[in-house]
Protein backbone atom coordinates (compact mmCIF):
# COMPACT_ATOMS: atom_id res chain seq x y z
CA UNK A 1 0.00 0.00 0.00
CA UNK A 2 1.07 3.48 -1.08
CA UNK A 3 1.49 6.94 -0.39
CA UNK A 4 -1.58 8.25 -2.64
CA UNK A 5 -0.45 12.11 -4.02
CA UNK A 6 -2.58 14.75 -4.44
CA UNK A 7 -3.08 15.52 -8.82
CA UNK A 8 0.27 17.15 -9.79
CA UNK A 9 -1.67 20.83 -10.15
CA UNK A 10 -2.71 20.31 -6.56
CA UNK A 11 0.54 18.90 -5.28
CA UNK A 12 2.46 21.92 -6.65
CA UNK A 13 0.06 24.46 -5.16
CA UNK A 14 0.78 22.93 -1.72
CA UNK A 15 5.01 22.95 -2.44
CA UNK A 16 3.69 26.77 -3.68
CA UNK A 17 2.20 28.14 -0.72
CA UNK A 18 4.85 26.32 1.71
CA UNK A 19 7.46 27.96 -0.37
CA UNK A 20 5.38 31.47 0.87
CA UNK A 21 4.96 30.52 4.13
CA UNK A 22 8.73 29.68 4.80
CA UNK A 23 9.67 33.31 3.11
CA UNK A 24 7.06 35.31 5.12
CA UNK A 25 8.33 33.02 8.38
CA UNK A 26 12.15 34.01 7.74
CA UNK A 27 11.99 37.31 6.35
CA UNK A 28 11.20 39.02 3.16
CA UNK A 29 14.32 38.21 1.06
CA UNK A 30 15.58 40.53 -1.22
CA UNK A 31 17.52 38.26 -3.75
CA UNK A 32 15.06 38.61 -6.41
CA UNK A 33 15.73 42.60 -6.32
CA UNK A 34 19.83 42.09 -6.09
CA UNK A 35 22.40 43.42 -8.73
CA UNK A 36 24.80 40.39 -9.32
CA UNK A 37 27.89 42.53 -9.14
CA UNK A 38 26.86 43.20 -5.14
CA UNK A 39 28.54 41.21 -2.76
CA UNK A 40 26.41 38.82 -0.56
CA UNK A 41 28.96 39.43 2.75
CA UNK A 42 27.29 41.79 5.46
CA UNK A 43 29.78 43.60 7.80
CA UNK A 44 30.41 41.60 10.80
CA UNK A 45 29.81 42.11 14.35
CA UNK A 46 33.06 43.68 15.79
CA UNK A 47 33.32 46.19 12.75
CA UNK A 48 32.88 49.65 12.36
CA UNK A 49 29.01 50.17 11.18
CA UNK A 50 29.19 51.72 7.73
CA UNK A 51 28.54 55.66 7.57
CA UNK A 52 25.92 56.60 5.25
CA UNK A 53 23.98 59.26 4.12
CA UNK A 54 19.84 59.39 3.38
CA UNK A 55 17.00 61.65 3.46
CA UNK A 56 14.76 61.67 6.40
CA UNK A 57 10.79 62.49 5.41
CA UNK A 58 11.61 65.74 5.61
CA UNK A 59 14.32 66.17 2.58
CA UNK A 60 17.47 66.68 5.51
CA UNK A 61 20.47 64.39 4.76
CA UNK A 62 20.71 62.35 8.24
CA UNK A 63 24.49 60.51 8.91
CA UNK A 64 25.01 57.84 10.97
CA UNK A 65 28.14 59.15 11.77
CA UNK A 66 25.87 62.01 13.58
CA UNK A 67 24.80 59.82 16.33
CA UNK A 68 28.30 59.29 17.48
CA UNK A 69 28.24 58.53 20.92
CA UNK A 70 24.82 57.79 20.95
CA UNK A 71 23.71 53.87 20.91
CA UNK A 72 21.50 53.47 17.37
CA UNK A 73 19.81 50.59 16.07
CA UNK A 74 19.60 51.00 12.01
CA UNK A 75 16.45 48.63 10.85
CA UNK A 76 15.88 48.00 7.22
CA UNK A 77 12.12 47.98 6.17
CA UNK A 78 9.30 47.90 3.67
CA UNK A 79 5.78 48.70 4.30
CA UNK A 80 5.28 45.36 1.84
CA UNK A 81 7.43 43.35 4.44
CA UNK A 82 4.81 41.50 6.85
CA UNK A 83 7.75 40.46 9.32
CA UNK A 84 8.84 44.11 9.40
CA UNK A 85 5.84 45.13 10.29
CA UNK A 86 5.12 42.73 13.30
CA UNK A 87 8.28 43.74 14.92
CA UNK A 88 7.86 47.63 14.45
CA UNK A 89 5.35 48.33 17.68
CA UNK A 90 8.10 46.43 19.70
CA UNK A 91 10.57 49.06 18.27
CA UNK A 92 8.22 51.82 18.91
CA UNK A 93 7.98 50.83 22.43
CA UNK A 94 11.64 50.07 23.32
CA UNK A 95 12.22 53.13 21.89
CA UNK A 96 10.20 54.75 24.15
CA UNK A 97 10.96 53.49 27.43
CA UNK A 98 14.85 53.81 27.16
CA UNK A 99 15.76 56.70 24.83
CA UNK A 100 14.93 59.80 27.17
CA UNK A 101 17.93 58.00 29.60
CA UNK A 102 20.37 56.53 26.78
CA UNK A 103 20.28 58.80 24.11
CA UNK A 104 19.43 55.28 21.71
CA UNK A 105 17.95 56.15 18.66
CA UNK A 106 16.39 54.28 15.93
CA UNK A 107 17.04 54.74 12.30
CA UNK A 108 14.32 53.03 9.94
CA UNK A 109 15.52 52.77 6.46
CA UNK A 110 12.76 52.03 3.93
CA UNK A 111 13.98 50.40 0.89
CA UNK A 112 13.07 51.16 -2.45
CA UNK A 113 9.57 53.23 -2.07
CA UNK A 114 8.73 56.59 -1.65
CA UNK A 115 8.50 58.77 1.11
CA UNK A 116 4.49 59.01 1.19
CA UNK A 117 4.07 55.34 1.37
CA UNK A 118 6.59 55.92 4.31
CA UNK A 119 5.06 58.53 5.91
CA UNK A 120 1.61 57.30 5.50
CA UNK A 121 2.54 54.03 6.96
CA UNK A 122 4.53 55.15 9.78
CA UNK A 123 1.36 58.01 10.61
CA UNK A 124 -1.14 55.30 10.52
CA UNK A 125 0.86 52.93 13.15
CA UNK A 126 1.57 55.94 15.01
CA UNK A 127 5.81 55.10 14.87
CA UNK A 128 7.52 58.43 15.51
CA UNK A 129 11.76 56.86 14.96
CA UNK A 130 13.53 58.61 12.74
CA UNK A 131 12.69 57.03 9.21
CA UNK A 132 15.54 57.46 5.90
CA UNK A 133 14.44 56.70 2.34
CA UNK A 134 17.20 54.41 0.55
CA UNK A 135 15.05 54.83 -2.78
CA UNK A 136 17.96 53.38 -5.01
CA UNK A 137 18.62 50.67 -2.01
CA UNK A 138 22.50 51.43 -2.23
CA UNK A 139 22.61 52.00 1.31
CA UNK A 140 21.07 48.67 1.82
CA UNK A 141 22.86 46.44 -1.05
CA UNK A 142 26.26 48.91 -1.75
CA UNK A 143 26.97 48.97 2.30
CA UNK A 144 25.47 46.39 4.31
CA UNK A 145 25.01 43.69 1.97
CA UNK A 146 21.48 42.60 3.12
CA UNK A 147 19.91 39.10 2.16
CA UNK A 148 16.27 39.99 3.29
CA UNK A 149 14.04 42.10 5.47
CA UNK A 150 13.87 43.26 8.21
CA UNK A 151 17.21 42.99 9.27
CA UNK A 152 18.99 44.97 12.05
CA UNK A 153 22.12 46.46 13.14
CA UNK A 154 22.94 46.99 16.53
CA UNK A 155 25.84 50.16 17.23
CA UNK A 156 27.27 51.15 20.40
CA UNK A 157 28.35 54.66 21.04
CA UNK A 158 31.68 54.04 19.36
CA UNK A 159 30.01 53.28 15.85
CA UNK A 160 30.75 49.18 16.08
CA UNK A 161 28.24 46.99 15.02
CA UNK A 162 27.80 44.61 18.75
CA UNK A 163 25.05 42.48 17.45
CA UNK A 164 23.12 41.85 13.94
CA UNK A 165 19.50 40.23 13.35
CA UNK A 166 18.40 39.21 9.97
CA UNK A 167 13.97 38.62 10.77
CA UNK A 168 11.85 39.80 12.38
CA UNK A 169 12.78 40.61 16.62
CA UNK A 170 9.67 38.88 17.65
CA UNK A 171 9.07 40.26 20.73
CA UNK A 172 9.72 43.19 23.05
CA UNK A 173 12.63 40.66 25.29
CA UNK A 174 13.99 39.83 22.06
CA UNK A 175 14.61 43.02 21.14
CA UNK A 176 15.88 44.52 24.43
CA UNK A 177 18.36 41.08 24.78
CA UNK A 178 19.74 42.75 21.59
CA UNK A 179 19.44 46.38 23.14
CA UNK A 180 21.75 45.03 26.28
CA UNK A 181 24.57 44.87 24.02
CA UNK A 182 24.60 48.76 22.89
CA UNK A 183 22.85 50.69 26.09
Amino acid sequence: MGIKLPPRSEHLKLIFLLFILASTISGCSLLANRSPKVATIQPVIGSSAPDFSLEDLNGKKVKLSDFRGQPVMVNFWATWCGPCKLEMPHMQEAQDEISAETGFKILAVNLGEDKDTAYKFLQENKFSFTALIDKDRTVAYGKYKLIGLPTSFFIDRDGVIRDIQTGPLATKEHLMSKLKGIL
